[in-house]
């Protein structure tokens, strides 16, 4: 209890203590001039201060200069022309219908199929080959085949083989020999190949030889290539002999050792081209006793349709070319009328012509005329021009036309003409102009 009344006087005493001081503070600052010099307040006046006044800066204006960008002068670029290549279209193959592959061994398994022969198919003798033999009094006789290939296959001792109303047939790699009549006889086909193959011994000679000894007839078909066959010992009226065919093509076949002529265009309807062929020896094993018949390539009728282009002819009893063909070219004619003492002929010339164009031709040592165009009406619209004609035994003439009518548009220029009698010779020669003869070498 004393200590709470000591600790309560001493708050009192503190507390009374500290207002005395207010007070007296109070007293002093209510008349701040009143007292001694010591305690004399100095009061500072304010000293005004000026305002600055802060000049503004005069920011001189940044002028941009522009940027004068140096053009660039960009070297032209020399695009290179762009070459487009052409596009090469790859061939569309036709895959054709898949055939059937026969193989047959012998003349059986052969004869079985004549009467029986399928659609779509390769007919062949295998590897080794098949050798199928009848006799000569006995043909082959197909009727209605389609799209059907014999291969790799020797026909022989027949009478014929015969093809008729078909379609799409080859025979390649094949043989035929020792024939009575006819190797292969194609009537109203299309699309017939025969190619490749060999026909030996065709016909004979105790037979008379029109309708006999050829090894490929033709007639009334559309689409004929007898191409790379071999063909000898023929005794008809032409090794090939076609009628009434169109788009034909005989190439690059070698024919020789014949009675009579290579070729035979017969009558008229046909169209196509006759080239590459190598044609020698024609008439060596004739029968007859005369060399008529016995030329290397002729058209019985108008053939102005097909041409008549490189083929080499060699060595015959008659003439080299003979016909109404359309152009006549590049072709090589030797040794013509070759034995005209044992085999004698009145056309015995180098060309027989009476086409349309005979041009680069090359004649060489013939019997007769280099060149010869005969007519018993009017010849007109003939051109005969660089071809090179020539004789080791002076004789007969380089060119001749001979008409029994007249003459129109003819035209011989450019030829080389050596060693013949008389270089160039017009029958009955009108001198009006209508035969042109102009800048032909003549020695």
């Amino acid at each position: 209890m004393k200590r709470f009344v000591v600790s309560l006087l001493i708050i009192t005493m503190v507390v009374s203590m500290m207002s005395a001081v207010a007070f007296a503070a109070k007293k002093d600052t209510s008349n701040p001039n009143k007292g001694n010099g010591k305690n004399k307040v100095v009061t500072e006046e304010p000293v005004a201060e000026e305002p600055v006044v802060e000049e503004p800066v005069a920011e001189e204006p940044v002028v941009e200069e522009p940027v004068v960008e140096e053009p660039v002068a960009e070297e032209p670029v020399a695009e290179e022309p762009v070459v487009e290549e052409p596009v090469v279209e790859e061939p569309v193959t036709e895959t054709p219908d898949e055939r059937t592959i026969i193989t047959v061994n012998d003349t059986s398994d052969f004869m079985a199929l004549v009467s029986n022969m399928p659609e779509n198919a390769v007919i062949t003798g295998g590897t080794n080959g098949a050798t199928i033999e009848l006799n000569q009094d006995t043909s082959v006789k197909f009727d209605g085949l389609n799209n059907v290939e014999f291969t790799n296959l020797h026909f022989t001792n027949m009478k014929y083989m015969k093809v008729s109303n078909s379609n799409n047939i080859t025979f390649t790699n094949t043989k035929f020999s020792n024939f009575a009549r006819t190797g292969l006889y194609f009537d109203y086909t299309n699309n017939i190949e025969v190619s490749h193959s060999t026909f030996v011994e065709m016909g004979s000679p105790s037979i008379e030889v029109t309708w006999q000894g050829n090894a490929i007839y033709v007639s009334n078909a559309d689409g004929l290539v007898i191409k790379n066959n071999d063909i000898s010992r023929t005794y008809g009226l032409g090794s090939i002999f076609a009628s009434y065919t169109t788009n034909l093509l005989i190439d690059s076949n070698e024919i020789y050792d014949t009675a009579l002529r290579a070729v035979n265009i017969y009558k008229g309807g046909s169209t196509g081209l006759i080239s590459n062929n190598y044609v020698h020896d024609i008439g060596t094993i004739n029968f007859t006793g005369s060399g008529v018949g016995a030329n290397g390539i002729f058209a019985e009728a108008e053939a102005y349709d097909i041409d008549v282009i490189n083929n080499t002819t060699i060595n015959l009893q008659e003439n080299g070319i003979e016909g109404k063909f359309g152009l006549v070219e590049g072709n090589y004619v030797e040794n013509t009328g070759m034995d005209l003492e044992n085999f004698p002929t009145p056309s015995p010339e180098g060309i027989y012509a009476n086409g349309s164009v005979y041009r680069n031709n090359i004649v060489k040592n013939t019997n007769g005329d280099g060149i010869k165009v005969y007519s018993g009406y009017e010849l007109a619209n003939i051109t005969i021009i660089h071809n090179h004609l020539s004789q080791t035994v002076t004789g007969h003439n380089g060119i001749a036309f001979i008409s029994m009518v007249g003459y129109s548009n003819i035209l011989i220029e450019n030829n080389t003409i050596i060693n013949y009698e008389q270089s160039i010779f017009i029958h009955n020669d009108p001198d009006d102009g209508s035969v042109e003869i102009a800048l032909n070498d003549i020695h």
